[in-house]
């Protein structure tokens, strides 16, 4: 089987997101139980969808390389883009990772059509930052440069949603965000997999997902497996 088709295939998986600080019970110490489920999902009540976890006025989105934030973020924000102008609300969904200066940034933003708008005034904007982890050691000031544009903007008509990983990337994350609110700002960890999105995985390159799933237990690698 093509490895490199593996590595970039993308699955129908609904991921879901925790609150930062808050102790997930896990099945087999790897899988997320199924919040969706029955009786498993009275047993982590703190996680979310994405939806949900846009709630607040700014929303850090955070979590280890590798286990499909930015993915996850694409798949979700196509629906959401659609929640949101059902009710005159707009989106914009803007990779940061390449940035290098204050230039960059600024042309970057302002060629998205709903940052434009909302510049000026029109309609609610849902701004959601990509790959901010990516650009922060070729251009630490990153965090100050957003303040700076965004300051620009109707304090009540942005809401934030930064995607990044690793601790100095929250810190970051959280102190460009103080900046501008004053509360309303809420850390999420992107939970890991479900058993059934391991096994759809299994079935999809042609692997009896039991057989599969007794084999990573055998060897223990359930958290590799539960964090692509």
């Amino acid at each position: 089987m093509n490895t490199e088709y593996q590595l970039h295939k993308t699955y129908a998986w609904r991921r879901f997101w925790v609150r930062a600080d808050t102790e997930l019970l896990l099945e087999d110490d790897a899988y997320l139980p199924d919040p969706e489920g029955d009786f498993s999902r009275f047993l982590n009540r703190g996680t979310v969808t994405l939806a949900e976890a846009c709630g607040d006025s700014c929303s850090l989105l955070l979590g280890e390389p590798g286990i499909g934030k930015s993915k996850s973020l694409q798949a979700d924000f196509g629906r959401l883009i659609q929640t949101w102008a059902a009710t005159g609300e707009m989106g914009a969904l803007i990779d940061v990772g390449a940035v290098t200066s204050l230039t960059d940034l600024e042309t970057l933003m302002l060629a998205n059509e709903s940052i434009r708008r909302c510049r000026d005034g029109v309609g609610m904007l849902h701004l959601c930052l990509d790959s901010l982890d990516e650009a922060l050691p070729n251009y630490p000031g990153l965090p100050k440069a957003l303040m700076s544009v965004i300051q620009r903007f109707p304090k009540d008509r942005v809401r934030w949603r930064s995607l990044s990983r690793g601790r100095v990337s929250a810190v970051s994350s959280r102190s460009a965000g103080s900046a501008f609110w004053s509360k309303g700002i809420s850390r999420w960890y992107m939970a890991p997999l479900r058993q059934k999105d391991v096994q759809l995985a299994a079935g999809e390159n042609n692997l009896d997902a039991d057989v599969f799933l007794t084999a990573v237990r055998e060897r223990e690698a359930q958290p590799l497996a539960a964090g692509p």
